[in-house]
């Protein structure tokens, strides 16, 4: 009977060990993250507050839904379907390009620009991958019916249609106009919303300056002279009679406005047409020319190409001139003068590593937000212009 009492307290005692032991796993020390939050893996190059990335951090550091909504890499979709991502080598290069951001190959960003421009207020500002994390833009893309692809033509297109919508400038009595507009679905999705869109063409004026442009930089490949109604029409967006009724493309010249032109339009645009006028001066003028076009409480978005990496030495001439802060600040102070409202201009560059990584030659479509060129870093940068609602 002893023997028997003996071996059932052994057996009580292993099960309160095994008891023991599992419920000690469960115990978090002190010293570990506490409940709910996660800990942070080792970094790579990673802003504090940037979300884990799976191909951005180590590869054991745990994954539980909090990556970026909109990744450069993931973005929830399958890699495949990104051009510029397409493959584990791509994403690759992009690891490597953000671990070599030290080097003295890469031109710096001055420290002028530090910090992320307001997303959810219409301002002028430069484009930045925070942009694209806020879901202004990511609605607008899927209105356009277009995909992420972090680019600044797609964040400028993206901001323009925005601002019309913010503005509720597209109405059936309105006319729009877009400056040597280039080959994209602004004018078929303001013509599905109900406005008159006139379209510029290029192939008058500065045809010769365009075409000796690399084709993947400042104009990228489908942004090309001779444009006609065909070539702008987008069928997944509006069908073909009612964009042959409220588009239509002419050859204009800012330099020479018809007097129909005057106070006729209630929204006019361009993007990185101002650089290629020869000159920042003569770009200058040229904003200046076309917000003659525009009606009473009229808007102008122009976008140029704009230096981070220094604050007085540019290029100022030539077919890639780039734009500084003190340019944007004197334009501001001419528009003044006229009568006219530049929208506050925000400096801030952006923190995510799009915004911290240039592109290099040869330059991709997607993941093209800051770019080097000329030993400067690049980006657009977008200039907001209002005319008083009382002509002067």
């Amino acid at each position: 009977m002893g023997l028997k009492r003996l071996h059932v307290l052994a057996l009580a005692l292993v099960v309160v060990l095994v008891l023991y032991l599992s419920s000690s796993r469960s115990v978090r020390p002190v010293s570990e993250t506490p409940l709910g939050v996660q800990p942070v893996p080792k970094s790579r190059g990673r802003t504090p507050n940037q979300p884990y990335h799976p191909l951005l951090d180590d590869q054991d550091s745990p994954a539980t839904g909090s990556e970026c909504p909109v990744c450069p890499i993931c973005m929830n979709e399958n890699i495949a379907d990104l051009s510029g991502v397409a493959s584990d080598s791509d994403a690759a290069r992009y690891v490597n390009e953000l671990e070599d951001l030290s080097g003295s190959q890469v031109p710096k960003i001055h420290p002028a620009f530090k910090g992320i421009p307001p997303s959810g207020i219409l301002v002028s500002k430069m484009a930045t991958e925070h942009d694209f994390r806020a879901s202004w833009l990511l609605d607008t893309l899927e209105e356009l019916k277009a995909k992420p692809k972090h680019n600044r033509k797609q964040w400028e297109q993206a901001y323009i249609a925005h601002i019309i919508k913010s503005l509720d400038l597209c109405q059936p009595s309105s006319t729009l106009l877009g400056w040597s507009a280039g080959r994209n679905p602004l004018a078929s999705y303001l013509a599905s919303k109900g406005c008159s869109v006139w379209i510029s063409n290029v192939d008058q004026a500065t045809e010769d300056d365009f075409e000796s442009l690399p084709a993947d930089d400042a104009l990228v490949q489908d942004e090309q002279p001779r444009l006609n109604e065909t070539t702008l029409h987008y069928p997944e967006l509006v069908d073909e009679a009612t964009f042959a009724k409220k588009v239509s493309v002419r050859s204009l010249d800012p330099n020479r406005l018809l007097a129909e032109m005057n106070n006729r339009f209630s929204f006019v645009w361009s993007t990185r047409t101002v650089e290629h006028t020869g000159s920042i001066s003569l770009g200058q003028r040229y904003i200046l020319n076309t917000l003659e076009t525009l009606k009473p409480g009229g808007v102008a978005f122009h976008s140029v190409q704009f230096t981070l990496s220094n604050l007085a030495h540019t290029v100022e001439t030539g077919p890639n001139a780039l734009w500084r802060k003190s340019d944007i600040e004197r334009l501001r102070d001419d528009i003044k003068a006229l009568g006219y409202e530049l929208f506050d201009p925000y400096w801030g560059s952006g923190e995510y590593p799009l915004d911290v990584t240039p592109d290099t030659a040869p330059y991709k479509e997607a993941n093209h937000l800051k770019l080097v060129v000329d030993s400067h870093v690049v980006t657009s940068f977008a200039l907001l212009i209002k005319k008083p609602d009382v002509a002067a």
